[in-house]
């Protein structure tokens, strides 16, 4: 899915032009992440776009990369000085801080420095254990260390930029030139990555993670090629409080290679939930009514589904509570399947009600809205039983977000007679596209929507 830029907006922050990037809506827990090398604000394009239906999220420049002026001397303490002046500027209170890899060295060493002004960390990867590895660190990813004296650690060829910007993934294939694109403009406005190594190269953060007080959780690709996953494992050794995620199929850039499982990762983290990532984590979102009771025939369908999907190896998310949604838990539990249930402190309020016993991961918002955006957006397909409004709604976000590509193309699955009925009309007044509906399956039984869930999640 390509999202849009987001337009830059600028402060200065310690004398230095600050470029940064904001989504959401301001709030009194803001979320500050920070860039690694070779990279700009805009590696987080995805996640600000998938977190800003909950999160205030404010991405800046570092200086010397992307939009923002450079500045010197480079070093952690400098920086953790412009940091600080950033955040002043724009008046924040204590803040949510994520790095990733150089970004996450300067978002620990700000913590140490400023600890009443995080309130949590994520880390990225981070680039904390590296002290002894630079020269290693250059030939895994294709910088001649002789770059380092003319002060600049990046080629001026979009082909050699191109290559390189490739090592830090682990399946760069799946990419396509857009993403190519994005990685040779940010190498190109990288003027300190020369500077970055330098500053790396005179720290070791081993001796005072353990000095951290706040909430840390920890990001790494399994395959990442620049900082090897056994650095994630010796954080997880030093500091066994914190929450260290190994991400399987995955590179140096987490946020792009595993990118549905990072954003929720991170929207757990900073909502303040406990983080639950099952190993195999491959969702199938089931909507459907209410109102069904054990016996009923559409109970005993929602049933089939759940453990039908469980049986071929998926995890199962629903809205959490009664009919449809107590039958496909009890039908994926049965088959010894994951059983989310994705709950709302205001439908609880509305209806004193409480999620159902099958499940296992529960998701907790607030609102309702966060409720129904969750359940449509994390997911790798999805299968409608028949229902009310409150299906209706799920339906329609879910295909509306489909059309306009807000999520990425995947199984819409309606299950039962009702549905081709209550399309029918709409098609036949001509007021959606025949583009449109394919992107819907119609499916007759558990088996055969199942099946095509099976067929064709990517």
């Amino acid at each position: 899915m390509h999202f849009s830029p987001f337009p830059p907006h600028y402060v200065d922050a310690l004398g230095i032009h600050t470029a940064y990037y904001t989504a959401g809506t301001p709030n009194d827990h803001p979320i500050v992440m920070l860039h690694g090398m070779t990279s700009s604000a805009d590696t987080y394009r995805e996640m600000m776009h998938a977190l800003d239906d909950q999160f205030w999220l404010i991405v800046p420049d570092i200086p010397g990369f992307g939009l923002s002026e450079t500045t010197k001397p480079f070093t952690l303490p400098h920086l953790v000085e412009w940091l600080a002046a950033f955040c002043d500027a724009l008046d924040l209170p204590p803040i949510l801080l994520g790095g990733h890899s150089f970004g996450g060295a300067l978002a620990t060493s700000f913590t140490l420095a400023n600890p009443e002004d995080v309130e949590r960390l994520l880390l990225i990867s981070p680039a904390l254990l590296g002290i002894a590895e630079v020269p290693d660190l250059l030939k895994r990813i294709g910088i001649n260390s002789g770059l380092l004296e003319l002060g600049t650690a990046v080629s001026q060829s979009p082909a050699f930029v191109k290559r390189q910007a490739k090592i830090s993934f682990y399946k760069p294939d799946r990419f396509d030139d857009t993403v190519w694109e994005r990685q040779i403009r940010e190498y190109e406005l990288a003027r300190s990555s020369a500077d970055v190594l330098k500053a790396l190269a005179f720290q070791d953060f081993e001796a005072q993670l353990k000095k951290i007080d706040q909430s840390v959780c920890v990001v790494w690709g399994q395959q990442d090629p620049v900082l090897p996953i056994s650095h994630a494992q010796k954080i997880d050794l030093i500091c066994t409080d914190w929450r260290v995620f190994e991400l399987d199929e995955c590179g140096h850039i987490p946020m792009l290679e595993q990118e549905q499982k990072f954003n929720l990762i991170a929207r757990q983290f900073f909502s303040g939930q406990a983080v639950v990532l099952p190993p195999d984590r491959r969702v199938i979102a089931v909507f459907g009514s209410s109102a069904p009771v054990k016996g009923d025939e559409f109970y005993t369908l929602a049933y089939q589904v759940g453990k039908q999907l469980a049986a071929a190896g998926f995890a199962v998310a629903t809205g959490g509570y009664m009919g449809t949604m107590t039958a496909v838990s009890e039908g994926a539990s049965a088959a010894n399947g994951h059983v989310i249930g994705v709950v709302s402190d205001q439908i609880e309020r509305f209806r004193p009600i409480g999620p159902n016993q099958w499940i296992e991961e529960e998701i907790r918002y607030d609102s309702l809205r966060d409720r129904l955006l969750h359940l449509v957006r994390e997911n790798m397909g999805m299968i409608v039983l028949p229902g009310g409004i409150g299906t209706l709604s799920e339906f329609s976000l879910a295909w509306s977000f489909l059309q306009t590509g807000e999520i990425e193309p995947r199984p819409l699955v309606l299950l039962g007679d009702m549905w081709p009925l209550t399309i029918e009309p709409f098609i036949a007044a001509g007021y959606v596209r025949p583009d449109h509906v394919k992107l819907l399956h119609f499916a007759d039984t558990a088996e055969t929507a199942v099946r095509y869930i099976i067929e064709n999640v990517k």
